[in-house]
């Protein structure tokens, strides 16, 4: 794929990713969106007002449209090769419905008072998803038997981002508003290591080069972990980094922040 997509405000943005230059802007009919999934040749947007609306990245065509849930949809994942299509909402559930029909299939998690749901990570060959709420926990399902594999919390601040590998399962990753790593066992649930991002981390070298490299408004740096619980000298200098998203690889996990930084952070379960 040669495009980069994107959603802000009430729109959705298509770059070429080679030149970096706008292909399209695609009008979300008004609507703030705060969730988007790429589908090929679709795009998925969620929406504040609890719709899902389906549109084709070339015409702009708004195709098809899912009314899901009462309030904003936080995060959606495909599943292409069962044609489901996974939701979470700010009304405090996760549902599933046919990707093409929009036909509810089941609604997995429910919550009273609602309990927003902020992101979901589908890991394929378990079939099972993972879902992180505003109220620190993590929950996992096996979506062929509808039910709750386990539930755990791993903190009291919103887990903002999951995710796992796609050829190791064994893991996956939970990214904090204030900052936090947990690694848990996807089977279990069991977390396995905890460690924070924070200002003033000692920077690692990346390919024998200096760490810190700009690209345009791209800023990546390295940060080794630091455990939790951790002796810290200078505690003013290491303060937590809000974590809006995260992707984990075999020793390294690349993080985003809300101060335009790009971050890659290196760790060891032992």
């Amino acid at each position: 794929m040669g495009q980069i997509l994107a959603v802000s405000g009430t729109e959705i943005y298509i770059w070429n990713r080679k030149k970096g230059s706008l292909l399209r802007r695609i009008q979300g009919y008004n609507q703030p969106l705060h969730s988007m999934c790429y589908a090929d040749p679709e795009i998925l947007v969620g929406c504040s007002d609890g719709t899902i609306r389906v549109f084709d990245i070339y015409s702009g065509r708004c195709a098809r449209i899912f009314r899901q849930h009462s309030d904003r949809v936080t995060c959606i994942v495909v599943d292409m090769v069962a044609c489901i299509l996974m939701s979470g909402s700010a009304d405090g559930t996760v549902k599933l419905c046919d990707l093409l029909t929009g036909e509810k299939i089941c609604c997995l998690f429910t919550s009273a008072p609602p309990t927003e749901v902020l992101c979901l990570n589908h890991v394929l060959q378990q079939n099972t998803l993972i879902g992180g709420t505003s109220r620190g926990q993590v929950h996992a399902w096996d979506i062929s038997k509808q039910k709750i594999l386990w539930s755990v919390r791993i903190g009291p601040n919103s887990v903002h981002s999951l995710h796992s590998q796609f050829y190791d399962t064994a893991l996956v990753v939970a990214g904090t508003i204030n900052g936090v790593i947990s690694i848990l066992d996807t089977q279990s649930g069991v977390i396995l290591r905890t460690f924070v991002i924070a200002h003033g981390r000692k920077q690692m070298t990346m390919d024998k080069k200096n760490s810190g490299e700009s690209k345009g408004h791209l800023v990546v740096t390295g940060h080794s972990a630091m455990d939790i619980g951790s002796s810290v000298e200078d505690s003013t200098s290491n303060v937590p980094l809000p974590i809006l998203c995260l992707k984990t690889g075999m020793t390294k996990i690349v993080t985003t922040h809300p101060d335009g930084m790009v971050r890659v952070s290196q760790f060891k379960l032992q």
